[in-house]
């Protein structure tokens, strides 16, 4: 007999982005990295387990002997995080028993899957640790009540609660684990903490999640089925070496992906040691950075593009996805002192709206990303600000996103005509193309050496038609088309139109609008660096 056991944080975001504290951020990504992969190791190195499943970044899936051994890991583990780790989430739980014999593991895994979220519903969360009784002073960034002292060099102490103090107390060890993610050292970590608190203007969050990836992990039975004369508890460990395999390729994977992009990072912000640039979150096929603002739609698109490049080619990927993997990302630009949490859920948000592409190809390996710059705190949930950009009483939308990173030809085998021309119209090439009118041709050292196809106060006067409409947009165009002509043919909705809309089926089906990415363009026209 044996049982699956599953140790898995949750709400890790929300702890993470729980204030705008940098330094506590850091702390925090380092302690729920710790919860997921050093403490599970510590506490298997004490009460020895039959084989690891799956270890990363706040997730752990093991096999044991006895629900009696799960049990006890599952104790050691949560009892530590109450100690060390206050405020977040941690939660465990041992399938029954199970012969791998007779039975599938694939079955008992996906049976202790269901089981987490009930076991989870089941205790009070973590607010309900810091009660306000008896009267306590408040935490200088938490809200919550204070349960000691600190104090930063220089700076008078603070009031913190004990959430805050072990972010603080893990912010060390952090700054060498994210440093060592970017290939340095501990202080460019810290460097780019000090950056994005005192000198960014703006500061980009970025959430990527790969496409389909926990589908891949359901039916991970189906992708590997027995084989003739194959013995159950031979396929269960041909299984279990596969499962393992794939689950630390694609966090390999995507490791790779953010150094390739902290490279790209370096050569467009022309800096070294990739300053301003916060990977808080590498676990799985799960990534949230933050980096300095007019770099991040680019860092995400270099992302995306590297990390479909390394799993096309890593053979433990391709035993399962043969074609590798895509992802998506969304990308929320905000003022530095803009509540992070709140910045998150819009990337989480924009992440969400990315995966649309999955619906034009179900099939295949596919990427994109969309990106919102907030300079209105107003409306800050991504349904409100998209509700903005509906025009002529809903019949025409200002935005063209999500943008497809993917390149064209992976895309197009098995696309239908209808896909195929959906991708190519939002394609990522099509919003470069937009930005190219809108912006002089700049030399390495920043000096222009050639103006704007189109002028600023002429782009200006655009936007402002495009709030008016569609009918008056266009006519604007076509001025723009007699006085530049083929200089603003990009802007076209489609090349060769006299319009910068395209007809486009509803998200909802419920019939036809038209739609355009020159507002796109104008948005991120800054920040494609």
């Amino acid at each position: 007999m044996a049982n699956v056991v599953l140790i898995e944080t949750s709400g890790n975001q929300r702890y993470i982005f729980a204030t705008n504290k940098r330094r506590e951020n850091v702390g925090a990504s380092q302690l729920v990295h710790e919860t997921g992969v050093d403490w599970v190791r510590d506490a298997i190195r004490q009460t020895p387990v039959r084989r690891v499943l799956t270890i990363t970044s706040g997730k752990a899936l093991f096999l044991v002997d006895d629900a009696a051994t799960g049990r006890a890991v599952v104790e050691t583990i949560t009892r530590r995080a109450l100690r060390e780790a206050p405020g977040l989430h941690v939660c465990g739980t041992v399938s029954a028993d199970v012969d791998l014999t007779e039975a599938s593991l694939h079955e008992a895994s996906i049976d202790v899957h269901r089981r987490l979220p009930e076991v989870r519903s089941s205790r009070p969360g973590p607010e309900m640790r810091f009660l306000r009784l008896p009267l306590t002073d408040e935490c200088a960034s938490s809200g919550l009540p204070a349960g000691g002292r600190w104090q930063d060099a220089g700076a008078e102490a603070e009031a913190r609660s004990e959430v805050s103090l072990a972010k603080l107390r893990s912010a060390g060890r952090g700054f060498t684990r994210l440093g060592g993610l970017l290939g340095l050292g501990a202080d460019a970590t810290r460097a780019s903490v000090d950056f994005l608190e005192d000198d960014a203007d703006w500061v980009a969050v970025i959430h990527a999640d790969g496409n389909s990836v926990g589908a891949l992990f359901r039916d991970l039975d189906q992708r590997i089925p027995r084989t003739d004369g194959e013995t159950v508890a031979d396929h269960n460990d041909r299984y279990s070496t596969i499962l393992a395999r794939f689950s630390e390729a694609v966090e390999t994977c995507t490791k790779e992906a953010v150094a390739a992009a902290r490279a790209d990072y370096e050569r467009r912000s022309n800096r070294t040691d990739a300053l301003g640039l916060l990977p808080l979150v590498v676990g799985g096929d799960d990534v949230t950075m933050v980096c300095d603002g007019p770099y991040g739609i680019q860092l995400a698109r270099d992302f995306l593009v590297a990390f479909e490049r390394a799993t096309a080619v890593h053979p433990d990927v391709v035993a399962v996805a043969p074609d590798g993997l895509g992802a998506c990302a969304g990308v929320a630009i905000v003022k530095p002192h803009f509540p992070f949490s709140l910045a998150y859920d819009l990337a989480e948000d924009l992440t969400a709206s990315a995966k649309q592409i999955k619906l034009h190809f179900p099939n295949r390996p596919c990427s994109a990303l969309d990106f919102h710059v907030l300079y209105d705190a107003s409306a800050s949930g991504l349904r409100p600000i998209r509700k903005r950009l509906e025009v002529d009483r809903g019949s025409s939308m200002l935005t063209a996103l999500p943008a497809v990173v993917t390149n064209a030809e992976r895309l197009g085998a098995g696309a239908t005509v209808e896909d195929g021309a959906w991708a190519e119209r939002h394609h990522w090439s099509r919003i470069v193309e937009r930005v190219n009118v809108l912006t002089p041709t700049r030399a390495a050292d920043g000096r222009i050496m050639s103006p704007a196809p189109l002028p600023a106060s002429q782009a200006h006067d655009l936007r402002r038609a495009l709030f008016s409409g569609r009918a008056f947009a266009d006519s604007r165009f076509q001025r723009l088309l007699d006085r530049y002509r083929a200089e603003v043919r990009p802007l076209a909705g489609q090349p060769g139109d006299d319009s910068l809309f395209w007809p486009e089926e509803r998200p909802d089906k419920r019939g036809v609008r038209w739609v355009t990415g020159v507002l796109d363009a104008l948005e991120c026209q800054e920040l494609l660096r």
